[in-house]
């Protein structure tokens, strides 16, 4: 059940933030309306797997370090990843 949470905050709500971010900036003037590469990579990062975040935060609630079961969650991640990043490639293409 968790790797099934993480996975949907890592690989569904964090992207559209990220996406919702970028369109405020963009709004806000702090990314140039021509600047189409940047708000594209800028969307595109927002939705991919971070590592070191997830074994930062695995090793701080693991005093003894057995963090063996981080590349299960890693393994659900990547695999939803297929999904999500052509969704969110076609979202951010749309939007760029």
């Amino acid at each position: 059940m968790a790797m099934l949470l993480v996975t949907a905050a890592k690989m569904i709500v964090i992207p559209v933030m990220g996406v919702l971010m970028v369109q405020a900036m963009v709004h806000k003037g702090l990314i140039p309306q021509d600047a189409k590469a940047e708000k594209f990579v800028a969307m595109l990062l927002s939705g991919t797997p971070a590592a070191v975040n997830q074994m930062i935060v695995s090793s701080l609630h693991a005093p003894d370090g057995n963090v063996d079961t981080m590349s299960a969650f890693y393994l659900v991640q990547y695999i939803f990843m297929i999904i999500s990043s052509s969704a969110l490639t076609t979202v951010s293409l749309l939007l760029v």
